[in-house]
């Protein structure tokens, strides 16, 4: 019963702060340079592992979803999204976003799947970030190991953590081969990928099919950055 009630009190807690947030721009930015990501992600792998001793699945769906959601909107919202999302990753938001999918039963309010799915697309998206990159680089061996496995149990999210996987290794590859060009940007944030088209002017990522990610990153406002097709 104390567990379950903590499972709650935590819950509230971050629909508080996800609130709050909402309502005033201070208020959220002050929440995260106060590191509510990494506090909260931390505190729910902490209490993760204790989710099979929970009698009914209510708060812990709650606790689950409530948390992703307020990543979700500060990578919307938030003032320097890439620097949220690597504390997130720092915290083991993706470790919590693969283990909590065995757990679900098939029809739940809150579609954890969905949740899931929605964070390996971001993750996804994000890897063109160098602070991103560098770390699922260092990780990728370890993520593969530990992750594997229980990402194995559900074919979704097997499915999603394999196109991941992959993706990083093609980066980590094209790195390795020194096929990675310094983009000689002031603010020292951004690398681009060789591309078979040669570079692109500019503000945007840009893609095709017979390239790699090409990026002129002089924007990460955005959850999801710009991708253009380009012949």
């Amino acid at each position: 019963m104390e567990l379950i009630q903590a499972i709650a009190m935590f819950s509230t807690c971050v629909c508080f702060i996800m609130g709050t947030s909402r309502h005033d721009v201070a208020i959220r930015e002050g929440f995260i340079v106060r590191h509510s990501i990494r506090h909260i992600f931390s505190a729910l792998r902490i209490l993760q592992p204790l989710i099979p001793l929970i009698p009914g699945m209510g708060s812990t769906e709650n606790a689950l979803a409530s948390s992703f959601r307020y990543l979700f909107f500060l990578l919307e919202y938030a003032d320097g999204p890439v620097s949220v999302f690597y504390e997130a990753l720092r915290a083991r938001a993706l470790e919590v976003a693969v283990r909590m999918a065995p757990f679900e039963p098939l029809k739940m309010e809150a579609n954890l799947h969905n949740i899931n799915a929605d964070f390996f697309e971001i993750l996804y998206h994000y890897l063109v970030h160098d602070k991103i990159l560098s770390y699922t680089c260092k990780h990728v061996d370890a993520w593969s190991n530990a992750l594997g496995p229980v990402a194995r149990q559900d074919k979704n999210i097997w499915k999603d953590w394999f196109a991941m996987e992959r993706t990083i290794r093609s980066y980590v590859s094209l790195r390795s081969k020194e096929e990675m060009t310094k983009w000689p940007l002031s603010n020292d944030k951004g690398w681009f990928l060789k591309c078979c088209g040669g570079t692109t002017e500019g503000i945007k990522l840009r893609q095709c099919a017979g390239c790699q990610v090409v990026r002129t990153a002089q924007s990460n406002a955005s959850v999801i950055p710009g991708i253009v097709t380009i012949g």
